[in-house]
């Protein structure tokens, strides 16, 4: 390899390992982690992700779609997550599902002017149940006067 070609290469690396450390942190990228979703009924589900901040104040929702539709068109309301804060939760509950129906979701954030996406996970919301059919059982008179 000529060695001008192998100097610039280095330099890049160096200077660009130099510039990420000393301008981002030790942390560039903060991106949300999406959880699972729990108590999934057939209207609704809570869904949770987490996130590393490292003091930074954001802005942490969730997106939320149909399973194979192209775009997410619905998103949670945004949580506030004020400065100082490192390892943060968050959840959301959803409502308004259909019911046996796949979904998609991720956790997002807003650090800074950044919209950060974390990875999609699914649920299926349960089946709806037929309504019960209301039983009455009649018992044996007491207490008769006449």
């Amino acid at each position: 390899m000529n060695s001008r070609i192998y100097f610039g290469i280095v330099a890049a690396v160096l200077f660009s390992s130099i510039f990420a450390t000393r301008t981002l942190g030790a942390n560039p990228t903060v991106i949300p982690q999406t959880l699972p979703a729990d108590s999934i009924s057939n209207r609704e589900a809570t869904l949770h992700g987490t996130i590393t901040l490292n003091g930074k104040p954001a802005r942490v929702a969730f997106q939320i779609r149909q399973a194979g539709k192209k775009r997410y068109v619905s998103r949670t309301p945004w949580q506030k997550v004020v400065r100082g804060q490192t390892n943060v939760s968050f959840s959301a509950i959803v409502t308004g599902l259909v019911a046996d129906t796949d979904y998609e979701f991720r956790a997002i954030a807003l650090v800074g002017v950044a919209q950060r996406r974390g990875n999609q996970l699914a649920f299926h919301s349960e089946t709806e149940q037929p309504p019960l059919t209301p039983v009455a059982t009649t018992g044996a008179a007491i207490d008769i006067t006449t």
